[in-house]
């Protein structure tokens, strides 16, 4: 999870990847070396759009959620919830949005993630 002044200090995007020069392949979330050819990566910013590729509803908790595989328009897949689309299927296009993962302690310290939601 990322804190909103992070993101905000950094003045960059919450999908920050990598791409490999020498295989071509672009990953998230970032790493130093590539996963599929080790050599060394570039870091990039991925713009947070994508396709469902496939999508479940959990109720595990007292409140069902979408989980959803989300193919990147930059070719990685990512896993992550998704909101604000009670109409989601497979083949719907989704963007990055930064979200309430959850409140900690009488401090209230807030944690932030990325989900997605419909375009």
């Amino acid at each position: 999870m990322i804190s909103i002044p992070y993101a905000w200090r950094n003045n960059r995007s919450a999908l920050a990847g990598s791409f490999c020069n020498a295989c071509k392949l672009t990953w998230y979330p970032s790493s130093k070396a590539c996963p599929a050819c080790r050599n060394s990566t570039n870091p990039v910013e991925l713009s947070g759009k994508g396709t469902i590729v496939s999508i479940t509803t959990v109720h595990e908790s007292s409140m069902p959620f979408m989980l959803a595989i989300i193919k990147l328009d930059e070719g990685p897949q990512v896993t992550a919830q998704i909101v604000d689309t009670p109409a989601a299927a497979i083949g719907s296009k989704v963007v990055a949005c930064l979200r309430r993962m959850q409140s900690d302690g009488a401090q209230g310290i807030i944690q932030y993630g990325i989900k997605f939601r419909g375009v």
